[in-house]
């Protein structure tokens, strides 16, 4: 029986496309669990990495989106704003590696831009984000 072989650029595939996207926004959301079950002053140097990662990616994607003639995006989006503004307390939290209760609100939100961006990305802008990133 005849076998072809496996595509090299997963994002071709609708059913990958929507699967790498899903998996994305779970990743994303469980930061958003985490964050709200920290205790002030504790560590949180992972936490705020994989966020900031996360979040980065995305915003990457969207300013790559962004850039393109003809883009539904522009770099003063307002959720692209917001997902800067959280990004920017997730380095601060991250830089100074002890949880403040009171940054929750400002990442949580940038975080909810992220997964509101997700499906708006095109897979090609979130591949280049990943290998830019990575």
């Amino acid at each position: 029986m005849y076998r072809r072989p496996p595509k090299k650029n997963p994002y071709g595939n609708p059913i990958a496309k929507a699967i790498i996207k899903q998996e994305l926004t779970s990743q994303i959301l469980n930061h958003k669990i985490r964050l709200y079950l920290m205790e002030a002053g504790e560590p949180c140097d992972a936490l705020m990495e994989a966020t900031g990662v996360s979040m980065a990616m995305v915003g990457y994607a969207a300013e790559l989106e962004a850039a393109k003639p003809g883009s539904k995006f522009s770099r003063e989006d307002p959720k692209l704003r917001i997902l800067r503004g959280g990004l920017s307390a997730c380095q601060q939290m991250l830089l100074a590696n002890r949880w403040d209760p009171l940054q929750a609100t400002s990442i949580s939100m940038g975080i909810d831009a992220t997964v509101e961006l997700v499906p708006l990305v095109s897979p090609e802008s979130l591949a280049e984000a990943m290998r830019a990133l990575s």
